[in-house]
């Protein structure tokens, strides 16, 4: 027997699946054994609001860095706010297939509270809920549950089709597959890992850490899950750049094998520029060094790293990118 698939999908996002990903905007994919669909990351809406680049000093940590965390501040923060997400309340169906039926506000402020863990760790500020997107987000999960199948663009022909769930699944991060479970955790979890990403964008993790997103919604039935992203970004940069995994203590559990660097202007000249890892000093060979497709999120190079170790030192170095030589170290820990 396979194992039942779940997949992941981004619109101008992204699509991963946690068998298969990478956004088609124009295909989707049954998922029993098959991907429930791909999904690549979606891209802003044209005219969403971007940052002025700006020069900022990376040579020593600013107040509320990442690197300048202990490893009990992170633990505890971890198992603190990951909880509620891995317990939260199931999905319960309505009366007719298409009624949105009832997702408590204990799972979906799970959800974002979730999410703003993991902004947190990489040292961005937290996001906010929107009911109205939660609401767009409900009706999106049904039309993908009662369908089995993930699309960002889905046609009116499809059962439980509604304006509200279009724009939802249009606006954000797609997940499921038919004979799966899913919960608030583990659905922004796979997100933020995003290592089943066929279309080689992480789109998913990039929107999900991109420093001004605004409020978000969430939506989740018992095998599929949306989450509104895109839009009503806000604020402003505190940090010049994102990494994940984060500079400092980091949860291992939440490593994933593709590394990101993220910045407004990146620079990356193939051939030029460069990534190098050691851990506790030894050279690490690091594999599939490249900038990930543009307009998701902030520019990004990503590579992948071979299993960690909780306790060493990973040192991260990026050269010949436009705001100069980058250096931080990631420690991997076991957080009980």
């Amino acid at each position: 027997m396979r194992t039942p698939s779940l997949a992941l999908c981004l619109s101008l996002l992204g699509c991963n699946a946690v068998s298969s990903g990478g956004f088609d905007p124009d295909a989707s994919t049954t998922g029993s054994d098959a991907p429930a669909g791909t999904d690549t990351g979606t891209r802003p809406d044209a005219n969403a609001a971007r940052d002025v680049p700006t020069r900022v000093d990376t040579a020593s940590p600013a107040p509320g860095d990442p690197a300048t965390r202990s490893t009990d501040d992170v633990c505890g923060r971890f198992r603190a706010e990951s909880a509620p997400g891995r317990s939260a309340p199931g999905w319960t169906p309505g009366a007719t297939a298409c009624d949105p039926g009832t997702l408590s506000p204990q799972t979906r402020s799970a959800a974002v509270q979730s999410l703003n863990l993991f902004r947190w760790l990489a040292g961005l500020g937290p996001v906010g809920e929107d009911a109205t997107r939660h609401d767009a987000s409900q009706a999106c999960a049904v039309m993908m549950e009662r369908n089995g199948m993930l699309s960002h663009t889905p046609p009116n022909s499809w059962m439980c089709w509604s304006e509200a769930g279009y724009d939802a699944a249009s606006h954000g991060n797609l997940l499921g597959g038919r004979g799966v479970t899913t919960n608030a955790w583990n659905a922004i979890e796979r997100w933020i890992d995003d290592r089943n990403d066929l279309t080689r964008t992480l789109g998913h993790r990039r929107w999900m850490l991109y420093p001004t997103l605004g409020d978000v919604g969430y939506g989740q039935t018992s095998a599929f899950a949306c989450l509104y992203v895109l839009g009503g970004f806000r604020g402003s940069r505190t940090r010049p750049w994102v990494a994940w995994p984060n500079a400092g203590p980091v949860p291992a559990e939440v490593i994933p094998p593709s590394w990101t660097f993220s910045t407004q202007t990146l620079g990356w000249t193939e051939g030029v520029s460069a990534v190098r890892v050691t851990r506790d000093g030894a050279p690490v060979a690091i594999t599939a060094v490249a900038r990930r497709a543009p307009n998701y999120g902030d520019d990004t190079v990503s590579w992948d790293v071979p299993d960690v170790t909780p306790g060493a030192v990973y040192a991260v170095e990026i050269t010949g990118i436009a705001m100069g030589t980058v250096r931080y170290d990631v420690r991997p820990v076991a957080c009980p």
